[in-house]
């Protein structure tokens, strides 16, 4: 008996996101690119990436499995998929991951107003100062207090990207977009990872300009250069990643952590959990790129 014609080797999809079902239905074939803890990285024939999680956070690009998820951590680089209409096929072990009657999930729009710069300070400022300990040493995360001051040039740390930032800010606050593209683009793939620190941190600015309403504000350009750049310059997964960020798309997590930042809501607690569950470091350093756009004209 085939493996597909057993109950035992099938998994239902438990939620799925609205850019990840678009993606999966304009392909037909695919391959892991990505292994973590908690889920798998798949390209499909498109050359677009979904994940496929173990984990209940949902997303733009993720597909939430129910039930048992170890056959996950059996996927490797030699894994292929036959994607259809409403399933994903592993090869060679033949389990399908059916799509059809998977919950869809988008982004939930925005309620509260936001906030004013100082009271936005003042929230990444507590964030980072209740989390110290578990806050990286290490990548743009640690660039995150100084960012929120307002980047002092008196204060400026020892960091290979402080100067960038530093000029980053300059040109949100004196409107620049083409310095600010400039910028952007020198932290696209800086960094070790699946997704490097520098693409987090931009990440973080993107959800930030675009969840705060601003991309309206001419900053739609920065978004789309930002798009085009990441697909040449950094990991095909961070690109999937970036370009949900430039519409207003991202994991649940970092859309609590960018409407705590601007809002207020949810709380600091909700906050901080959700950016230490966004991978090793990437919620903090997306914490840091979210308070480069705290100083925006109003």
């Amino acid at each position: 008996m085939r493996h597909t014609e057993d109950r035992s080797w099938t998994r239902p999809a438990r939620s799925i996101g609205e850019r990840a079902r678009r993606l999966l239905a304009d392909g037909t074939q695919g391959g892991v690119i990505g292994v973590t803890s908690r889920g798998v990285f798949i390209q499909t024939s498109g050359a677009e990436v979904v994940f496929l999680s173990g984990e209940d956070y949902r997303g733009p690009l993720t597909v939430n499995i129910a039930g048992d998820t170890s056959w996950l951590g059996t996927a490797g680089q030699d894994t292929r998929f036959d994607i259809g209409a409403d399933s994903l096929r592993l090869l060679p072990s033949g389990l399908r991951l059916l799509l059809e009657g998977a919950q869809a999930w988008s982004p939930p729009p925005r309620t509260n107003a936001q906030d004013s710069a100082s009271a936005q300070r003042s929230r990444i400022l507590r964030l980072t100062r209740a989390a110290a300990d578990a806050a990286p040493a290490s990548g743009m995360a640690v660039l995150t207090p100084w960012i929120a001051h307002g980047c002092p040039a008196a204060a400026r740390p020892s960091h290979p990207q402080a100067e960038r930032c530093a000029r980053l800010r300059l040109a949100f606050v004196q409107g620049d977009r083409e310095l600010a593209a400039e910028q952007t683009r020198g932290l696209l793939g800086w960094g070790p990872g699946l997704t490097p620190s520098g693409d987090d941190f931009v990440l973080g600015l993107l959800l930030a300009l675009v969840r705060g309403g601003r991309a309206g504000d001419g900053w739609l350009g920065l978004t789309q250069a930002v798009e085009r750049q990441a697909r040449i310059q950094t990991t095909a997964i961070s690109a999937g990643l970036l370009a949900c960020a430039g519409h207003g798309e991202s994991d649940e997590r970092m859309i609590a952590l960018v409407d705590h930042v601007q809002c207020g809501v949810p709380d600091s607690a909700a906050a901080a959990a959700a950016t230490g569950a966004w991978g090793a470091t990437s919620g903090w350093d997306a914490l840091a790129g979210i308070g480069l756009t705290v100083d925006l004209p109003g």
